[in-house]
C-alpha cells in the first residue's frame, strides 16, 4: 500500500498456497507482510458451514445466521435473517461461570430469537404472543447482502475484539438498513465502516485492486515493470500537497525500462486519467492490463518543467526479488544477498544464492533488506532460518483469540557461522524486521543503518462476493526477546544513512 507496489499489477510480492485450517477451506491463499503494504493471507469465500460452540458461520445466501461474537467477560449475541426477513435484533450477554437470573432471562430473549428465525415469512399460528412475532422486514438487496458480508468478514477476522470501542452490532444493523442507490454507495459504507476501527492498515480494495495485489502472487506479472511508491499528502501545506505515487524502482530490461522510465518519477495520469491522490495500489491497478495492449504514462520528472508522456506496451514481467553477487571491500571478499521482497519462492532463491557465495568461501555476508518493505510472513522466516542454530526463536505471533504461536528453527541453517551484516533503513518493514530481529537478538547478525519502518502487525487480505476484498489486521508479533517494535522500529546496532541508491558495498561501516 503506502510505502512500496509493484506497478501494473498490485502491491508487495505475494505468493500462493492451500491449506484447510478450522474448517475454513483457504484457496489461492498469501500470506504478506509490507510496510504500509501489508502483511496479508487471502481467503476465497467457499460453501462450507461448520458449527462451533462459539458460532455457526454461513454463507450470506443462506436463509438465517446466527453468531456468537466474543469480548472479554462478555458474549454478544445476535440473530437475524440477511435474505428472507430482517428480524429484530434480542441480546443476551453472560457475566462469570454461574447463571444468574438476569443471563436465564438473557438465555430466554435468545431462545425466542432463535424461534423468531423459524417464523420468518411463515404465517404466524393464531394466538401466539406478540412478543415471539419477528418483525421482518423485506428481503436484502444486493448491495445490503454485500455491506454485511463485508462487516462479517471484519468481525470474523479483527484482532481488536473491541472494535474500538463502537456498538460494532449497531453498526451491522445500520449498514443492513441503509438504502444503496448504487455499487459506489456500498463501498463508500464498507470504507466508512472499516475507518471507524482506528487501523492504518485495515482497509477496503476495489475488484481492481484486489485483481493487482492478487495477480502478483507468483512475481510473474503482467504490466511494465515498476515499483511503485506512495508519497502521502500534507493537507496543511499551503498549498495544500496531494498524495502520490512515484516510481522507486524500474525492472531491468522490463517495458518501462526499455522506453526510458526512471526511478523517482512521479505518476502523473494514466490513459489520460489523472492519478493525484491515489494510493500505490490503485495505481497499480490502472497500469496492469492485458499482456500486448499499450499504455499511456503521464510523468512529472525532477528537473523537467513539463510531464513526459511515453506510450509503453504490456507484456509479463518476471520480478526477480533477490539477487546476489561476490566482491572485495578493503581487501575481504564479500558475498551480497539483496531481497527486495518476501514471496513463498524467496527463501528458496536465497538459499540458492547462499549455497553459491559460499561455494567461493567469502569471509563475510551482507544482506541487503533496505527498501524491504516486507511480503509474504513466512518468507521472512524461512529466510532466518538459513542462518540461526536449531531452537533459536525467531518470532512470536498472537492472533485475535489471544492464542501464541512460536516460530523456531528446526535445525541448523545452511550457514551458522560465517560474519553477516544486515543493511536497513526507514522503508525496512515487516517481514524484513521479522529477518532483522531475529537475526539480531539471537547474535547472529550486526544490523547496520538507520532505524526501520516499525510494523509489527499482520493483515488478512479476503475476497468479497462481487470480487472487491477487504484487509483486516489479524494478528500481532514481537521479536525473539519480546519487543514489540510496532510504531518504534528495530535501532541499528551501527547507525549509518545509507540511501538505497548507494551500492551496499559503501554502506558497510568503517571497523568492518
Amino acid at each position: 500500500g503506502g510505502v512500496g507496489g509493484v506497478g501494473g499489477v498490485g502491491v508487495g510480492w505475494p505468493a500462493v498456497y492451500r491449506s484447510m485450517d478450522a474448517g475454513n477451506m483457504m484457496s489461492s491463499g498469501l500470506t504478506l507482510h509490507g510496510g504500509m503494504a501489508q502483511s496479508f493471507l487471502f481467503k476465497r469465500s467457499m460453501s462450507l458451514c461448520r458449527p462451533t460452540a462459539a458460532r455457526m458461520l454461513l454463507t450470506s445466501d443462506e436463509p438465517m445466521m446466527l453468531e456468537s461474537s466474543r469480548r472479554t467477560g462478555t458474549r454478544a449475541q445476535r440473530a437475524f435473517c440477511p435474505v428472507h426477513g430482517s428480524c429484530s435484533l434480542l441480546a443476551g450477554s453472560t457475566d462469570g461461570a454461574f447463571p444468574s437470573r438476569k443471563s436465564i432471562h438473557r438465555s430466554f430473549a435468545n431462545l425466542v430469537a432463535v424461534a423468531a428465525l423459524v417464523l420468518c415469512n411463515q404465517q404466524a399460528p393464531q394466538g401466539l404472543p406478540s412478543l415471539l412475532l419477528p418483525a421482518c422486514a423485506k428481503e436484502l438487496t444486493s448491495e445490503q447482502r454485500l455491506a454485511v458480508e463485508a462487516w462479517k468478514v471484519t468481525d470474523r477476522e479483527y484482532v481488536d475484539r473491541t472494535f474500538s470501542g463502537q456498538d460494532w452490532f449497531a453498526r451491522r444493523q445500520k449498514m443492513a438498513q441503509r438504502k444503496y442507490a448504487e455499487r459506489t454507495d456500498t463501498y463508500d459504507e464498507i470504507r466508512e465502516m472499516l475507518a471507524s476501527l482506528g487501523d492504518r492498515y485495515t482497509r477496503f480494495l476495489t475488484p481492481a485492486m484486489y485483481d493487482a495485489l492478487f495477480s502478483s502472487a507468483t512475481g510473474d506479472v503482467i504490466g511494465i515493470g515498476v515499483e511503485l511508491k506512495t508519497i502521502e499528502g500534507d493537507t496543511k501545506a499551503s498549498p495544500p500537497q496531494p498524495m502520490r505515487v512515484l516510481i522507486s524502482s524500474v525492472v531491468p530490461d522490463g517495458p518501462a525500462d526499455k522506453s526510458g522510465v526512471l526511478p523517482d518519477d512521479v505518476i502523473v495520469d494514466v490513459d489520460g486519467v489523472a492519478m493525484e491522490g491515489l494510493s500505490a495500489e490503485e495505481v497499480a491497478a490502472k497500469v496492469r492490463g492485458p499482456a500486448g495492449s499499450r499504455l499511456r504514462l503521464g510523468i512529472a520528472r525532477p528537473g523537467q518543467s513539463e510531464p513526459v508522456v511515453l506510450v509503453i506496451e504490456r507484456k509479463d514481467v518476471k520480478l526477480a526479488a533477490v539477487t546476489s553477487r561476490a566482491a572485495s571491500v578493503g581487501g575481504k571478499k564479500v558475498g551480497l544477498i539483496q531481497i527486495k521482497q518476501f514471496s513463498t519462492s524467496t527463501a528458496a532463491d536465497v538459499a540458492a544464492a547462499l549455497d553459491s557465495l559460499l561455494a567461493q568461501k567469502p569471509q563475510a555476508l551482507v544482506i541487503d533488506l533496505r527498501g524491504n518493505t516486507g511480503g509474504y510472513f513466512t518468507g521472512g522466516v524461512d529466510v532466518a532460518r538459513l542462518f540461526l542454530p536449531q531452537g533459536s526463536a525467531i518470532t512470536y505471533v498472537t492472533d485475535r483469540t489471544l492464542a501464541e504461536v512460536a516460530y523456531t528453527t528446526y535445525s541448523d541453517g545452511r550457514d551458522t557461522t560465517t560474519p553477516l551484516l544486515l543493511l536497513v533503513d526507514s522503508r525496512t518493514a515487516s517481514a524484513s524486521e521479522i529477518l532483522a530481529s531475529a537475526l539480531q537478538d539471537n547474535g547472529r547478525a550486526t544490523v547496520v543503518g538507520s532505524t526501520t519502518y516499525g510494523k509489527a502487525v499482520i493483515q488478512t487480505v479476503s475476497a468479497l462476493s462481487d470480487g472487491s476484498g477487504v484487509v483486516v489486521t489479524t494478528a500481532r508479533y514481537e521479536t525473539p526477546k519480546r519487543t514489540n517494535i510496532n510504531l518504534s522500529g528495530i535501532k541499528p546496532d551501527v547507525e549509518k544513512e545509507c540511501p538505497s541508491k548507494v551500492d551496499a558495498t559503501q554502506c558497510l561501516p568503517s571497523s568492518f
